[in-house]
Order: structure tokens, then sequence, then C-alpha cells
């Protein structure tokens, strides 16, 4: 016999997934490219805002009302290397909870749990090497632990938009 006080509970948060999965579909999708290093991403511009650009000019930040945030930017190599931005990954309370990392010749990533403002949220970081091994190409999203039903298949995508062939510099 199936408990009614279960059932509901389970089409309920099957609701929410849907509800979720939807709004992801149908997010307004949009190119960013840095205007310094070419870095470029996908981001849903109907959930987060674009942040002034830093005096650098960099990179870029973007921020959701929930707290979720985008940074992508550039780095030339030479000023920190790949390997060393790389290694850095394994060190510092920011990486004491990581669940997953990957690593390849061009690119890595590391992902985890961390404190944002006193509470739990999940970081993604993939760093890209530009081809011609001169700069690096960096975008780290952080989001609340509960709002990963939301966030999950929204940083798939970012991270997939951050792609060597896009760069023309």
């Amino acid at each position: 016999m199936i408990c009614r006080r279960s059932f509901l509970a389970d089409a309920s948060a099957l609701a929410l997934v849907l509800a979720a999965g939807q709004a992801r579909a149908q997010a307004i999708w949009t190119d960013w490219r840095g205007s310094k290093f070419g870095t470029r991403i996908e981001y849903p511009s109907d959930l987060f805002a674009i942040q002034p650009e830093p005096d650098a000019q960099d990179g870029r930040t973007f921020a959701a009302a929930d707290g979720a945030q985008i940074a992508a930017y550039g780095v030339f190599n030479d000023v920190v290397d790949f390997e060393s931005a790389i290694a850095a990954t394994t060190e510092g309370d920011a990486y004491s909870q990581v669940t997953y990392r990957r690593r390849h010749s061009g690119w890595a990533v590391v992902s985890g749990i961390r404190p944002i403002d006193g509470r739990p949220s999940v970081f993604y970081e993939r760093y890209f090497l530009d081809p011609r091994k001169d700069v690096y190409h960096v975008v780290v999203m952080t989001y609340p632990t509960e709002a990963k039903a939301t966030y999950d298949p929204i940083v798939r995508r970012i991270a997939g938009s951050l792609d060597s062939s896009r760069y023309t510099r």
C-alpha cells in the first residue's frame, strides 16, 4: 500500500524538479566575451545580472538574487602560470571539501562545498589553457547547496561554453 503522505511529498518534489527544469529550458542565454583576453561564456541573463567591469578589464562577475555568482576571467600564463593555479586548488580551507577534481593537459576542473557568507555553498571552477598557452581562462560558479537542482544543469552549460574554439583575440 502506498503511503499518501509519502506519495504527496514525492509528487511535490517531482513538481519542483519539473518546474526548475522548465525554467532552465526557458532561460535566456546570452554570450559574454571579455575584451582583454577573449574569455567567453554563455550565461542565463534572466537569472544573473552582469556586474560592473573591474579596472583591469580582465573579466566579469554575474550575480543572482539568491546569492549565486559566476566569475569569468582570463590571466596571462606568465603572470600566474597554469600549473601553479591548478596546484593551488589542492591547498587552503577553500578546497578542504573537494568532491570532484579532473585534470587534463589543457584544462582542469575542481568542485566541492565551502562556506560562503556563512552558509554551505557549491563551488565549481574550470580552468582552460588557451591553445597558444599564453593565457588561461577561468569560470568560477558558486551557489547555495539548497539550489543544486536549479544550478547544476546551468553549470554544465556555462562550463561547456568555456571552449578554446571560440577565442579570437
